[in-house]
């Protein structure tokens, strides 16, 4: 009997081609940056099968050796996204910090990537080495456990000065493969008619409609916050720069701010949209929001391009000797100017109520702890610059530039509030008088009107709490000025169809200077107070403070053409800076509460805690993640202090990482 002859090596592989071609056919599921809520290893795809143990164990061993916080993922793809972009954002959402690893593993996408921050112990050099020696030659083979065991013990190996691990390659391995490969062609062949025909209808569906609302809602309202304190940092990185440099060398990132800054203020617009009145369908609200992380997307990839290139300008390491003096002369005037803000303080509460001093009435208690702060990192960046250490040392600076501008801030807040408290008390009874004529005129064609009967009655009613209020004693004038004018601009919704063009824009011309002063104190207050306490100002805060920006944009710019339409507009920032600040200062105390348990534990030392508050370290106060720093996922406490940020976007700032495909 002749033999059946084996089927030649050649044709078994361009079998098993095919049919990977086929599957391959198959989209592969691309996941969107998540946190990483599920220990060190998150596996989407089943790639470890029974070896998730022994991949834990080499972790650990990292862990307890080298000290380092090392976390894998493996996903189907990256999607659209870059691999470093997918894994920095991840890495960023998920708090992981200074002595934490991220290695990606797209395994249909046949691509990975690690990702770290800049002040990472290891350096590119040594990173780079254990991606190509030991993790790279496992995957290619598909040996996705092995990959990551590698990659730990290669870490770990680096760490202690060691060379990397050998991970040649068996030639059993070739053998295994070869004798398995026509029962693998088999299954995929099963697999792949399975998935083409059981998939229900639904299910498609489900695919085509993309991420959930609720999902959505809740990555683009972090993005918001994230982005809108990138952005706020690299203004203020700027302005350093421009006063060391100039504004002719800073030109390029100035532009890229001032777009960075455009992006986000359309992104603000459309989330106000989703905020007010008008209920959006289901899917309004998904394209609104996907338009909101697109903005939020092309802000923070202006701000990554131009953050090397702007870090190698400023060059804060190498020039961290004349940084340090530059940073302890501005503490020395910050600090000089706090006994004359307690003087104010102790004024203010004399003559007003303590709702009129709230947005600055712990501004010098702020201002001190910022210079606490200021003084502990100074030294630090000192005893860093003498022993060499200079990346250490521009990171210590780089945080203590913005503890000083807050302070700064915090000092300013105080004076102009002090000013603008005194001239709304002095304009209230010219305000007051003029609303009430406004009234008389009204209530002379209101017999006919029964909506214009009822705006009156409302007016007097509304201009009788105010006249109650300044003649019981205390009481706010900028609170009482916003009411009056807000009093003013609803009756004028029912007296303007009753009166001529010119007679609408006489009256509006005459009110509009004192609306636009009021709406630029209310802004200013909530913008300090927003700016100095970011690190707990949750995204609600920040739409209507930046809605309350552009309105009153719009009032400026057209106050002599559209006089009506600027004190429309000029009304509703004052109304919209008010809701900032309430909301504001909601959310920080909803942070001081002692029994809010996302306030983070170990901070390093007291003073951190204002930083913290301040934005300036980044310490995930809102979803347990923020750029450059932040706390451990909620399965631990973290590993680090918290690390202040830099110029750049949410993505990549602050953070190296490298990869490639295998």
């Amino acid at each position: 009997m002749t033999a059946t002859p084996r089927p030649p090596l050649r044709a078994l592989t361009l079998l098993a081609a095919l049919f990977s071609a086929l599957l391959l056919s198959a989209p592969a599921l691309a996941i969107a940056p998540f946190v990483l809520d599920q220990g060190n290893i998150t596996d989407k795809v089943g790639a470890l099968g029974d070896r998730r143990d022994d991949v834990q164990a080499a972790i650990d061993r990292l862990q307890s050796d080298a000290e380092v916080g090392f976390y894998v993922v493996y996903v189907d793809s990256f999607g659209n996204l870059q691999p470093d972009e997918w894994a920095n954002t991840t890495a960023v959402e998920s708090g992981l910090g200074t002595d934490d690893l991220l290695l990606a593993i797209a395994t249909e996408d046949r691509r990975y990537t690690w990702s770290v921050e800049e002040d990472f112990p290891l350096d590119d050099e040594k990173l780079n080495e254990v991606a190509k020696k030991a993790i790279e030659p496992e995957l290619a083979r598909d040996e996705w456990a092995q990959a990551t065991i590698n990659a730990a013990d290669g870490y770990r190996a680096v760490a202690a000065g060691e060379p990397v691990p050998d991970s040649s390659g068996n030639d059993s391995r070739l053998l295994t493969g070869l004798l398995c490969l026509a029962a693998a062609v088999a299954v995929a062949i099963a697999g792949f008619l399975w998935w083409r025909t059981l998939r229900s209808p639904k299910e498609k569906d489900s695919e085509s409609e993309g991420t959930p609302v609720a999902e959505l809602e809740g990555r683009a309202d972090t993005l918001l916050v994230e982005t809108d304190d990138a952005l706020r940092t690299s203004e203020l990185e700027l302005a350093f720069a421009q006063s060391e440099f100039g504004e002719a060398a800073t030109a390029d990132f100035a532009a890229t701010v001032e777009g960075a800054r455009t992006d986000l203020a359309d992104a603000f617009r459309v989330r106000q949209q989703l905020d007010d009145e008008r209920p959006e369908t289901e899917s309004e609200q998904r394209d609104l929001l996907t338009r909101i992380i697109d903005r939020l997307n092309a802000a923070n990839s202006r701000l990554d391009a131009d953050a090397e290139q702007f870090d190698r300008l400023r060059d804060l390491g190498r020039r961290a000797p004349e940084g340090l003096e530059r940073l302890r002369g501005m503490q020395t005037e910050v600090t000089a100017a706090l006994p004359g803000v307690d003087e104010t303080l102790s004024q203010l509460r004399e003559s007003y109520p303590e709702t009129a001093i709230g947005p600055v009435a712990e501004a010098a208690d702020d201002a001190r702890d910022r210079m606490l702060f200021v003084g502990a990192h100074l030294d630090a960046a000192h005893e860093a610059i003498a022993d060499g250490r200079s990346g250490e040392a521009a990171v210590e600076l780089r945080a203590c530039e913005e503890a000083l501008s807050q302070g700064q801030q915090l000092v300013n807040s105080v004076v102009r509030r002090s000013q603008e408290l005194r001239r709304a008390e002095h304009d209230l009874p010219e305000v007051v008088d003029r609303v009430d004529r406004e009234i008389s005129a009204a209530s002379e064609d209101e017999a006919d009107d029964e909506r214009l009967r009822a705006a009156v009655a409302s007016a007097r009613q509304s201009m009788e709490e105010i006249r109650s209020q300044t003649a019981a004693g205390e009481y706010d004038p900028i609170a009482l000025t916003l009411k009056a004018e807000q009093t003013a601009e609803a009756l004028a919704e029912q007296t303007e169809r009753l009166r001529d063009e010119e007679e609408n824009a006489r009256r509006a011309h005459d009110q509009l200077r004192q609306a636009l002063d009021s709406a630029v104190a209310a802004i200013g207050a909530a913008e300090d107070y927003v700016a100095t306490h970011r690190g707990a100002v949750g995204p609600r805060a920040r739409t209507r403070l930046n809605e309350a920006k552009a309105a009153l944009a719009h009032a400026q710019h057209d106050g002599a053409s559209e006089p009506v339409a600027s004190l429309k507009a000029a009304t509703r920032a004052g109304r919209l800076a008010s809701e900032a600040a309430d909301l504001a200062e909601r959310d920080v105390q909803a942070y001081r509460d002692p029994l809010d348990q996302r306030v983070p534990g170990p901070m390093g030392n007291s003073s951190n805690a204002g930083a913290i508050l301040g934005g300036i370290l980044l310490g995930g106060m809102l979803g347990g993640g923020g750029r450059g720093g932040g706390r451990s996922p909620g399965w631990g406490q973290p590993s680090h202090r918290p690390g202040p940020g830099s110029f750049g976007g949410v993505g990549t700032r602050g953070r190296r990482g490298g990869g490639g495909r295998f």
